[in-house]
């Protein structure tokens, strides 16, 4: 029997580099500043379709040009 150790519960609830009281360690910022902002996914889709659309409407890169549009958002994201 194997056991998937990817979704086992923490034996904490304390994150690593965080105290029990759940503030930031010494020297870092807070927990809420470091979290990814991800875009929605109409946002995405819409950014998509106009890089796709710029590109002329090509064939076969769907996976590609959905990545560029999610990753120009996210950058937008985190410099707001």
């Amino acid at each position: 029997m194997s056991t998937n150790t990817t979704y086992d519960k923490p034996k904490s609830s304390a994150r690593p580099g965080e105290s029990r009281s759940g503030g930031a360690p010494r020297g870092e910022a807070s927990t809420a500043s470091r979290i990814v902002k991800n875009p929605a996914h109409e946002h995405i889709a819409a950014r998509a379709k106009a890089i796709w659309e710029s590109k002329g409407c090509p064939s076969g890169q769907d996976e590609q040009i959905w990545c560029e549009a999610e990753s120009q958002l996210r950058a937008e994201l985190s410099n707001a």
